[in-house]
Parts: C-alpha cells; sequence; structure tokens
C-alpha cells in the first residue's frame, strides 16, 4: 500500500491561488475587452455595408432611369420622319392606304391604340398598346378570341406590369414604332388580300415573336401561332365554335 500524503503535501497556498485567480480575471478581461474591439469593428464595417448598399441600390435606380429614357428617344427617333418636305407639298399617302380594313381593326389602330399609348404617356404605339387597344374592343374577332382562351384579365395585367411609363406631354399624334408597323404589315400578310380584320392583327402581334406583345401572348398565355389561326378561322364562320383552351 502507498503511504499516506502528509497534510503538508496536500495542502495548497492560499496566496498562490489568490494570483492564479487574478490571473485567470485578467486574461478573460483582455478576451472580453478584444472581442468588444471586434465586435464595435463588425458593426462599423456592418454599417459602412449598409452604406454601400444603399448608394448601390440608388445608382441602380438612376440608371433604370437613364435607360428607360434612352430607350423612349430611340423609339422617338425611330418614329420621327426625318424626310423634309417642301410647305407646297401634297400629304404623304399613309403607307396602310390601300389596305381595306373592318370597321373593328380601323377602330384598334387608328382610335383604341393612340388612346391607350397616352395613357401610358408615350408618344408612339407600340406593340403591347396595340394589344390592349384589341381587347378595349371586345365584340371584334381577336377580343373574342382571347376571352374564349380565359386570358384577357392576365393579358391586363401583365402589360400593366412590364410595359414602361414615359413622361411625355406632347399632345402629337403618337406613331408607330417600328415594330408596331411590322407587326402591321405580317398581319397585311396573313389576310392576304382578305379584309383586313383585328384577328390578322393579332396574328401579327404573335407572329413578331419579341415584343412585349409577343411574349405575353405565347410565353406567358401559351397562345401559339398555329393554335391561333385554328380558332380564328372558325370564329369568322357563321355560328362560330370555338374550342376554350
Amino acid at each position: 500500500m502507498c503511504p499516506p500524503h502528509s497534510v503538508e503535501e496536500a495542502s495548497t497556498d492560499p496566496y498562490d491561488t489568490i494570483d492564479l485567480l487574478e490571473q485567470d480575471i485578467e486574461s478573460r478581461d483582455r478576451t472580453i475587452a478584444d472581442l468588444r474591439r471586434e465586435n464595435a469593428q463588425l458593426l462599423t464595417r456592418v454599417n459602412e455595408l449598409g452604406q454601400q448598399k444603399a448608394t448601390a441600390e440608388t445608382l441602380a435606380e438612376d440608371l433604370q432611369r437613364d435607360i428607360a429614357l434612352l430607350r423612349r428617344e430611340i423609339q422617338r427617333l425611330q418614329c420621327q420622319d426625318t424626310t423634309t418636305q417642301p410647305e407646297d407639298a401634297p400629304p404623304a399617302t399613309p403607307w396602310f392606304a390601300n389596305i381595306s380594313f373592318s370597321t373593328n381593326a380601323w377602330e384598334v389602330l387608328a382610335v383604341r391604340a393612340p388612346a391607350v399609348a397616352r395613357e401610358f404617356s408615350e408618344n408612339y404605339v407600340s406593340t403591347e398598346h396595340l394589344l390592349l387597344a384589341i381587347l378595349r374592343v371586345p365584340d371584334c374577332t381577336a377580343a373574342k378570341f382571347l376571352d374564349y382562351r380565359g386570358v384577357t384579365e392576365r393579358i391586363i395585367a401583365e402589360v400593366n406590369r412590364q410595359a414602361m411609363r414615359g413622361d411625355d406631354r406632347t399632345t402629337a399624334e403618337p406613331q408607330l414604332t417600328p415594330r408596331c408597323k411590322r407587326c402591321v404589315e405580317l398581319a397585311i400578310n396573313e389576310a392576304a388580300g382578305d379584309t383586313f380584320g383585328t384577328g390578322y392583327m393579332l396574328l401579327g402581334l404573335i407572329q413578331d415573336g419579341e415584343g412585349l406583345a409577343a411574349r405575353v401572348l405565347t410565353k406567358i398565355c401559351g397562345v401559339t401561332l398555329e393554335s391561333a389561326r385554328r380558332e380564328l378561322q372558325a370564329l369568322r364562320q357563321p355560328n362560330p365554335t370555338p374550342t376554350p383552351a
């Protein structure tokens, strides 16, 4: 058996214990102070990042406004007639003068679409304006087709959400953008000599494939060119019975 330890060997000097405790407290105090400094530095960095984020967001908003202004200026210049004619020159013949329009198609193109463009504070008629104009003539073939498909409200919501709004206060009559004019030309080709109605106008918008109207119709509402051709043709019959999608 091992001999028992003496009391003297087992005992500890209390002053040594106090010294150790004081050293430990000092060490912990230094650690706490270091942590507080690090925390203060982190808070400062977080504040700096917050300020940088706010600055970046402001710059992004300014950039978006500048881009929108540039786009409108480009479209305005594209729509502007840069040719100069003598004062006594006869008025120019509209490019669609020889087209036979239906009453509804003429109302959409000449009355409703410019009105929609003005509502968006724009001085040009874009494809989305033409699409909304079609829906403003509910008894036309194209509007009936979209109603049968059950996408009328969705189209209105998406166009209002995505379409740019200008700050123009011009009183000039809004002109068709080159893309919108191309859509009408595609629609005229679809008509192939037939009376130009709103159904052909809708097909022209779909064929474009890139404008906002085409994106809303095809990618969001799922309207394809072939299904639109087929169902619009059915609507032109004496007793139309299109199949809702």
